[in-house]
């Protein structure tokens, strides 16, 4: 797991809300709050925020993909439009995360 930031947690936070349809509204203080938790026994891995992506969409820091944070959402519910959004967060989260 990647320590985050505040800042880079909204910066996150309006990547989701850019590509994969995170509710600008919703959540704001929570999303930050909770991805940047640095304590180990209460580290969040992956955080629901659903938008577009449906109810699996999620964000995830749980050390995979080289220590990058990702998006992703349950294979169910993966459409060729879904993919797109998946793929462009994930190319600016990567260069957030300088990886």
């Amino acid at each position: 797991m990647r320590t985050v930031t505040e800042s880079q947690a909204r910066a996150v936070r309006q990547i989701l809300v850019e590509e994969c349809g995170m509710s600008p509204e919703d959540r704001y203080c929570s999303f930050v709050r909770t991805i940047t938790i640095a304590e180990p026994r209460l580290a969040c891995t992956e955080y629901r925020f659903m938008g577009a992506l449906g109810f699996g969409g999620k964000f995830r820091n749980n050390g995979n993909r080289n220590n990058t944070p990702y998006v992703d959402c349950y294979p169910e519910s993966e459409t060729p439009e879904r993919l797109r959004m998946i793929e462009a967060a994930n190319v600016r989260l990567a260069e957030l995360f300088g990886t």
